[in-house]
């Protein structure tokens, strides 16, 4: 005692009764949950994935006694978080849901919490404890233990032996799986059509999604169409000019054959076994198997095919012989928009300057100068008198006998643009126009020299021919095939999942596994693993580009899902919430990529960079005078804190508010327009005509182009997740093995849908990505090719 202080006792906190040992199983490692457990051994055990449930013997499944135990990665989140989360998702108070307070607990060495309830069920109470834990801010765990009131206190020992059993292990995510089987798969648009042609009572349609031939019955009123690729042979997916001719075969002699006109000259499709066949019939000094094919024209009398490329090419059927017109023989042009035969004399239409007519060697052009009322020359028919008939883009003149006649647009209504001709058995004429944003198909009468039926079509004629039934003719334009039946207005449109156009510029990877598209003509998303359940498309009327354009040049997703979108010809986009909204000032930007602050970087080929904040707010502008090497900026890409910015000058790193050149001088071509991630972290710099390998320090040249004497122009770059490369050019895909040494080259002989690759992308079940196209005339659609 010390100073006369009464000493106080202090109280021993009360032994806690033991409870005694619960026999446990052997431990359980439960992958896909991240945690392995000790099963009660009487329970009945069943297990899903990650979710494992324990009910006691004889328990009725809806009120148990039953322990449940569950594990999964997720996004962000606190433990704190996650109880909340629980409360609202068992409806709260307004379900009955009683609660008390968290409480801490420790979990295999972690602190988690832990929570009783209550709540009705089935007219008894269920009553419980539930267990949660954030083993890591991205892996979950929670364990849930109840059963009638009554049976609490027998099950609480045991939920606390379970979870006394509970050990951790890094949840490795499983590798997604994708439903496709393996294979190449083709999305193309085969609405967008630039012919039509009628044999055997099908419907051929030239479209830049291939060739649709559409199976159809009178009166007309509908069909099916099957689509044909170069997956099936054809050598393009984009087709412009149809014929049916008598053409020579393998094994000799003659055969009819659709002859269809491609981007990349001729092939064949047999309409009696529906092969394909692309063996030229034309001399390789012709260069037609390398050339776009715009017209075709069957000379069933003089056993010609004529063949519109650039210039006028005469294949003798019988004899092989070739003979090919242009600017030099004496053509007004090289275009040729239309062609039509009289007797042997050959009449092409230039759609620029003119007409030319070639008799045996001589050729004569007529012009405005030498009489032809307008030098826009795009149609041709000939008339049962011999007569030819021209359509022009101010109207319709007539060449009979050395002298013209005119029926201008200015006089007869609905013959302005005029794109096709032909004539029908009782001597009337269709017409069909094509103007920007409209057009016509007008059956004008000779005689009376007026139309006297006049139909609008806004979408306009880009090709027209006649069906056997009722004469009705047939058109095709870029929105589908049509056929005019007693006035009525029939349509052939293939509908389903498809691109919404067939130049495809970007794909973008979300973080909700959903695959995103630019296309010039709209933004679409799918799901990676399965393509052909939906393809959902934004437009400029959805808000793109500000509503003045909705080809997206670029797309780039953010962490949080906000998608940023590069427009040409409009104004850049974020896509958040369900809602576009367009930034001025930021127009016809060429790249986007989004930094680890969330902000959205977009370069132009001219003016350097400008960074949004993911408010849309303006954080910053980089041109030359900030230290760019060159304002004009190809691609971004971010790494980390790091952005890489690939220029004519070579790449870029913007890094801690500095710009740095980092890559130029050790490039053979310093012109770079793409970049990518090797797995190990190693930059890839794809060149115009080289493609390299930075790491950090030193750069190795991977291939080059130009060396293996290929002139093709790089476009894209993808990267397996075996490391190998995708290279897309101008002129054929090509891949490397993982080192980046052995290279192949793929080009539509192989399948490809075009040669012009414009964009890439590797996703997350392996498959690449395909999208082609080399402007908004030609096609290359979307190919799937899954591993």
């Amino acid at each position: 005692m010390v100073g006369g202080e009464t000493p106080v006792a202090t109280p021993v906190p009360p032994t806690p009764t033991a409870r005694p040992e619960v026999p446990l199983g052997a431990p359980q490692r439960v992958e896909e949950g991240g945690f392995s457990f000790r099963p009660l051994p009487d329970y009945e055990l069943a297990a899903f994935g990650g979710f494992v449930e324990m009910l006691a013997p004889g328990a009725d499944p809806d009120i148990g006694p039953s322990i449940v135990l569950f594990g999964d990665t997720r996004a962000v989140m606190t433990t704190e978080a996650l109880m909340e989360e629980f409360r609202s998702e068992e409806g709260g108070e307004e379900a009955g849901l009683r609660m008390g307070e968290n409480q801490p607990v420790m979990i295999a060495g972690l602190p988690g919490l832990a929570a009783d309830f209550s709540i009705p069920r089935d007219g008894r109470t269920f009553k419980g404890r539930i267990y949660v834990l954030m083993v890591t801010p991205t892996q979950q765990f929670a364990m849930l233990v109840g059963g009638p009131e009554s049976a609490w206190a027998e099950l609480e020992p045991l939920a606390e032996a379970v979870l006394a059993s509970v050990e951790f292990f890094e949840l490795v995510a499983p590798q997604p799986t994708s439903f496709v089987d393996p294979g190449w798969y083709p999305y193309t648009n085969p609405n967008v059509a630039r012919d039509v042609l009628v044999y055997d009572e099908l419907l051929y349609a030239a479209t830049l999604g291939g060739l649709a031939v559409w199976h159809v019955e009178p009166p007309l009123d509908g069909g099916y169409a099957l689509i044909h690729t170069p997956l099936d042979g054809m050598s393009h997916v984009s087709t412009y000019a149809l014929a049916a001719c008598a053409v020579p075969v393998a094994g000799g002699g003659r055969e009819t054959r659709i002859v269809v006109g491609t981007l990349n000259g001729l092939s064949f499709y047999d309409p009696a076994t529906g092969a394909w066949d692309t063996t030229p019939i034309t001399p390789e000094e012709s260069n037609v198997q390398t050339s776009k094919v715009d017209r075709l024209y069957c000379d069933v009398a003089n056993n010609r095919l004529l063949i519109g490329y650039s210039g006028l090419g005469v294949l003798d059927l019988e004899t092989g012989a070739w003979t090919r017109f242009t600017d030099r023989e004496g053509l007004s042009w090289n275009a040729i928009s239309d062609i039509a035969v009289i007797g042997r004399d050959i009449w092409v239409a230039s759609g620029y300057n003119g007409i030319s007519r070639i008799s045996g060697d001589q050729v004569t052009v007529y012009d405005e100068d030498s009489g032809l009322p307008n030098n826009r020359a795009n149609a041709l028919a000939v008339g049962a008198d011999g007569a030819l008939w021209v359509g022009t883009s101010g109207g319709l003149a007539r060449f009979r006998n050395n002298q013209w006649a005119f029926y201008s647009s200015r006089d007869v209504s609905g013959l302005s643009d005029i794109r096709e001709l032909v004539f029908a058995s009782d001597g009337t004429l269709w017409v069909g126009t094509a103007s920007l944003g409209s057009g016509n198909l007008c059956r004008f009468d000779p005689a009376a020299e007026t139309c006297v039926e006049l139909y609008r079509e806004p979408q306009g004629v880009l090709g027209l021919d006649l069906h056997e039934y009722n004469a009705s003719p047939v058109y095709a334009n870029s929105a589908g095939v049509y056929a005019l039946v007693e006035g009525e207005r029939s349509e052939f449109v293939v509908h389903g999942v498809m691109p919404a156009t067939n130049f495809v510029d970007a794909f973008a990877a979300a973080p909700d596994g959903m695959l995103w598209l630019g296309t010039d003509s709209g933004i679409q998303w799918l799901d990676p693993a399965y393509p052909p359940l939906l393809w959902d498309t934004y437009t400029r009327e959805d808000g793109v580009g500000g509503g003045s354009s909705g080809w997206a040049k670029a797309l780039a997703v953010a962490p949080d899902g906000t998608v940023w979108a590069a427009i040409t010809n409009g104004d850049a986009s974020r896509f958040r919430d369900g809602v576009w909204t367009s930034y001025e000032g930021l127009r016809s930007y060429d790249s986007v990529a989004v930094d680890a602050q969330g902000r959205a970087w977009f370069g132009d080929e001219g003016n350097g960079i400008v960074v949004l904040n993911a408010d849309g707010s303006r954080a910053l502008e980089l041109t030359a005078d900030d230290g760019l090497p060159s304002n004009r900026v190809l691609a971004l890409l971010a790494d980390g804190p790091t952005m890489w910015i690939a220029t004519d000058q070579g790449v870029a790193r913007y890094l801690d508010g500095q710009v740095e050149l980092v890559v130029s001088d050790a490039l053979p071509h310093r012109y770079v327009r793409a970049l990518a991630l090797a797995p190990d972290g190693a930059l890839l710099i794809g060149a115009n005509l080289s493609i390299a390998r930075y790491d950090g320090a030193e750069v190795e040249i991977l291939y080059n182009f130009q060396q293996a004497g290929y002139m093709d122009w790089l476009t894209t770059l993808a990267v397996g997740r075996d490391g190998s490369i995708w290279a897309g050019t101008a002129k054929g895909l090509f891949h490397s093995d993982p080192d980046g040494q052995t290279w192949m080259r793929w080009t539509t002989a192989d399948g490809l849908l075009t040669n012009f690759i414009s964009a890439l992308h590797v996703d997350q079940y392996g498959a690449l990505w395909v999208g082609g196209g080399g402007s908004n005339y030609d096609g290359g659609g979307v190919l799937h090719i899954v591993p």
